[in-house]
């Protein structure tokens, strides 16, 4: 009897944990009331990867990405990606990169065969506002997206171009950080289950 009332223990804290990962993420949605423009990133075409534009904020140390939040792209407050106990595939984009604006539609089918197994996660990376709403639109981008435009994470994970997809396991590490041309739905699959042990 006592090991049942562990184990009901564990299934109460493993949902709670999991309703707490939906709300967070929940109030991270693509179509703004609004749409605020911010200065935008100059064009880079590439068959690729894309430099990022020089950001406008000071230059700093990278921090650890456990402890970085960032703004949800339109309502919401920050989410701490490496605290949300989930295994997450992150990737950095953003509208003036051409390799991201072909990888996308891959990862959205990649987001929809995850389902609940794995979070995506969009990181719109030092771009304009407007002009990133417009690829979620014209893309039908549905997995939740959080606003860098000060490229915050990018330096967190020590990388410049365009686009980084980063693994993250459910304890917070980063796993794996792909910087190369851009993947295809099978290939988020294989990655996925390499470095985060997720069979799709």
């Amino acid at each position: 009897m006592p090991d049942l009332g562990r184990g009901a223990v564990r299934g109460r804290v493993a949902v709670v944990l999991l309703i707490a990962v939906v709300a967070s993420l929940g109030a991270c949605t693509s179509t703004p009331s609004k749409p605020t423009s911010s200065a935008a990133g100059a064009s880079s075409p590439s068959a690729g990867t894309c430099v990022t534009p020089a950001s406008d904020a000071p230059a700093s140390a990278p921090a650890p990405i456990a402890d970085l939040a960032l703004p949800c792209f339109v309502g919401g407050g920050d989410i701490r990606p490496a605290r949300l106990g989930k295994p997450m595939v992150i990737n950095l984009w953003a509208s003036w990169c051409a390799p991201c604006r072909t990888e996308l539609p891959a990862l959205q089918e990649y987001a929809r065969r995850a389902g609940d197994a794995v979070t995506v996660l969009g990181v719109i990376t030092a771009d304009a506002r407007d002009r990133a709403q417009s690829v979620v639109d014209e893309l039908h981008l549905t997995f939740p997206q959080l606003y860098d435009r000060d490229r915050r994470l990018l330096r967190a994970v020590e990388k410049v171009n365009l686009p980084v997809t980063v693994f993250l396991r459910a304890d917070g590490q980063v796993a794996f950080t792909y910087n190369s041309t851009p993947l295809e739905t099978e290939e988020f699959v294989k990655l996925t289950g390499q470095y985060l042990g997720v069979v799709i």
